[in-house]
């Protein structure tokens, strides 16, 4: 492993530490998952995002992951309707790591076509990012546990698609606007910074 190489993994590490940080803290302070009586709604993927797109695909499945685990540790400590669902990891904790993988190929394909505005191609990442977090969730949900959530929300197996989309339209448009408008401000007050400017470019560069 030559400096160079070593310098940017001691760097994703960092940064990962950092994301990491954040959102246990976030959780911590009960702004992370914002439990409504019918959903939980959250910014916990914003670290994710922001890992993926200045850190690369590992840093972002790391995040990914830990941001599957909270959701499922959330799901037995906060229970809330649907929670029953969110104890399977397929529910839980798949849609979540899915979210870097997005995430990290969007903000690729943007950087091989537009060089000019790097704002956009980190508004449209963030946008993506956050739903393919809904309609992950969402998605498996439908898939796997149709019966069950009819059951609960008292309607038929036949109106959960609808339901799964409504809650994508009416809930996970405004997240993901929100989350694309809080990653564009962090990244932009980041980018300004040395650190930032030589990880996220070597990440991008090297393919990493």
């Amino acid at each position: 492993m030559n400096t160079t190489t070593k310098k940017l993994s001691t760097q994703k590490l960092i940064l990962a530490g950092m994301l990491l940080a954040l959102m246990i803290a976030l959780e911590a302070l009960g702004i992370g998952l914002i439990v409504l009586p019918w959903m939980t709604a959250t910014i916990l993927h914003i670290p994710v995002i922001i890992g993926a797109i200045a850190g690369g695909l590992g840093v972002g499945l790391v995040l990914g992951a830990a941001f599957g685990v909270q959701s499922l540790i959330s799901a037995i400590t906060k229970p809330v309707l649907l929670s029953p669902l969110f104890l399977n990891p397929l529910v839980s904790i798949l849609p979540r790591v899915l979210i870097p993988i997005v995430t990290y190929l969007v903000y690729r394909l943007l950087v091989r076509l537009e060089k000019k505005h790097p704002n956009v191609r980190v508004l449209i990442t963030a946008l993506c990012g956050s739903l393919a977090n809904t309609v992950f969730v969402m998605g498996m949900i439908v898939l796997f546990y149709a019966g069950d959530a009819a059951a609960i929300l008292k309607i038929t197996s036949a109106e959960v698609a609808a339901w799964a989309g409504g809650i994508a339209l009416f809930n996970g448009l405004p997240e993901a606007a929100i989350c694309a408008f809080l990653t564009w401000a962090v990244v932009r007050a980041a980018s300004q910074t040395r650190y930032f400017k030589e990880l996220r470019g070597n990440t991008h560069d090297s393919g990493a």
